[in-house]
């Protein structure tokens, strides 16, 4: 495995995980607009809460898994 291999796995997890993170804190910050927004689409805005927790959780997720690549080669 190149180093090469290590640094873009490493930076593309470290991308997913940036990306889930700023979703996740984008839709607190417009909760009522992304919750009119989800209604408009036919989805209950209930379920809004869970998917921010899940966006956030999966960044955790992300960046967890990342750090341990790096650690492991």
């Amino acid at each position: 495995m190149t180093i090469f291999y290590k640094f873009t796995e490493l930076g593309g997890r470290a991308f997913l995980a940036t990306t889930f993170l700023l979703s996740g804190l984008g839709k607190i910050g417009h909760y009522a607009g992304t919750q009119a927004y989800m209604a408009s689409a036919g989805v209950s805005g209930s379920l809004l809460t869970l998917v921010i927790v899940l966006e956030v959780a999966g960044a955790g997720a992300w960046s967890l898994d990342a750090r341990r690549v790096a650690e492991s080669r």
